[in-house]
């Protein structure tokens, strides 16, 4: 989720890396701040984050599939984003043990394999929200279709397909991954082999498309598209007065609608300055730069670059706040937690 080649901030990040300074000592003082609000985000702000959502995700998980929640094809959806998002916040809990100097993912095997689940966990929680908004856009707004379309086992068959594209998409990243050591060999980095520079160049590219532009189109839509269906029942069944609709049933996944509906919108809020941002950052990275390799590096100013982590920050918190929408949103699981607890 984070937006570098390796996909995961280090302690230094290089979103503060990137510093524009018009002299050395500018340079140095903006280091040294960077530096500081890094390590209080990194040590502190990071963990508060982390710790809670992979508790609150791993609860949430247990109420949709030991309640009469189960039931529901909405509820495949949402476990798999669930999962996904756990998988996001356990590759955040790894960023944070090297911010306290246990620096794991500079080992072999794990450097690539961090890599790898960092970027298909990424996608799949992005496509996840896509798919319970389709879900819900199918509900409100073509209700007929419910029966056939939003069944357990087409919802089982649409997140398998979602993640055998992830791992098509992503397989060759452990590839252009390794861990480089300091001459005395006591020291290791996870980061990408030049031989797969440029591929990872192009490949940043399409990353960015597949998991901020075209997913942010697609909710933003469907969303509109929601809301004007939902404008146009209110004003009709104010039209018809106590009168319902027959061709719209009260069933349990249309109860569902507005937790889904809030998790759709809270994905957009929360997500959509960041992915703008960054889309805005890598186009001016290509067009300003004209791709110069020795030019890299000095991309960004001090403001741009804390705006960027702050942003970035707040879709972690997406990530580890779903457990809320559901205790806010969703009467069901508000009371299918308490009989779990």
């Amino acid at each position: 989720m984070t937006h570098h080649n390796v996909k995961l901030p280090s302690l230094k990040s290089n979103v503060f890396c990137q510093i524009l300074a018009t002299d050395e000592i500018e340079l140095l003082k903006l280091e040294r701040d960077a530096g500081r609000i890094g390590n209080i985000l990194s040590i502190y702000v990071l963990p508060c984050i982390v710790l809670p959502g992979i508790l609150l995700n791993g609860v949430s998980c247990l109420v949709f599939t030991s309640s009469d929640l189960k039931k529901l094809s909405s509820s495949v959806y949402i476990f798999a984003l669930l999962v996904s998002d756990t998988g996001v916040l356990l590759g955040l809990f790894i960023v944070w043990l090297e911010a306290v100097d246990f620096k794991i993912n500079h080992v072999n095997g794990v450097c690539q394999g961090l890599v790898f689940s960092t970027y298909t966990f990424s996608f799949l929680s992005v496509w996840y929200v896509v798919c319970v908004t389709v879900e819900n856009y199918i509900t409100i707004c073509h209700p007929c279709r419910i029966k056939t379309m939003c069944t357990r086992r087409r919802a089982t068959v649409t997140c398998l397909c979602v993640f055998v594209a992830s791992v098509f998409l992503y397989g060759a990243t452990p590839f252009a991954a390794e861990v480089r050591y300091s001459e005395d060999g006591n020291f290791g980095i996870c980061s990408e082999r030049p031989e797969f520079r440029r591929f990872m160049q192009a490949f940043t590219y399409v990353d960015s498309l597949l998991t901020l532009l075209v997913p942010l189109i697609a909710i933003s839509c469907m969303l509109i598209g929601l809301v004007l269906s939902i404008v146009h029942a209110a004003r009709w069944k104010k039209r018809m007065g106590t009168k319902r609709c027959a061709h719209r049933p009260k069933n349990a996944q249309v109860r569902v609608t507005r937790m889904l509906f809030a998790l759709s919108v809270s994905y957009v809020v929360m997500n959509a300055p960041s992915h703008v941002t960054r889309l805005y950052y890598l186009i001016r990275t290509a067009n300003v730069l004209g791709g110069e390799e020795e030019n890299r590096g000095c991309q960004l100013t001090y403001t741009e670059g804390l705006i960027n982590l702050m942003l970035q920050y707040v879709t972690y918190a997406h990530s580890a706040g779903k457990f809320w929408i559901f205790l806010l949103f969703s009467k069901n699981f508000t009371k299918n937690l308490t009989r779990l607890i």
